[in-house]
């Protein structure tokens, strides 16, 4: 079946959680992704099936979370804010090798608008904007 220019392509809620979901994962998660895999190929007992078990975890994690917010009119604007939150955190965490735990998420918090936006620069714009 050919895609036809006339007939606009409808994408159901489902569907949307579903390939947001499978973007939030196996994009942005890359950083987190390849760290388990290496940490886990290092200790040179790699279970394959147990690698390929963290992604499906993860995406159920994130699934379950999602849909609890797959309220007719609450889903798109929670599943914008949340790809553009995991772009950020995916850049930080790419760009300037950051884990985001409680320590880091309190140093966020408590740091001033000076530092903040001094990490703000056109390359992080572009890659922002060609991520999300």
């Amino acid at each position: 079946m050919f895609l036809s220019a006339n007939k606009p392509i409808r994408i159901t809620a489902n569907l949307l959680l579903l390939i947001s979901c499978a973007y939030l994962v196996l994009v942005l998660n890359f950083p987190f992704l390849s760290k388990a895999v290496n940490t886990v190929s290092a200790t040179g007992d790699a279970n394959t099936l147990f690698l390929l078990s963290v992604p499906f975890v993860l995406f159920c994690i994130f699934i379950i979370v999602q849909s609890l917010f797959s309220i007719r009119f609450l889903l798109k604007p929670v599943l914008i804010f949340t790809i553009l939150l995991s772009s950020i955190l995916f850049y930080a965490t790419w760009q300037y090798g950051i884990v985001f735990d409680d320590g880091m998420l309190q140093n966020t918090l408590e740091s001033d608008s000076a530092e903040a936006f001094s990490y703000l620069n056109g390359y992080a714009i572009v890659f922002l904007f060609f991520l999300v």
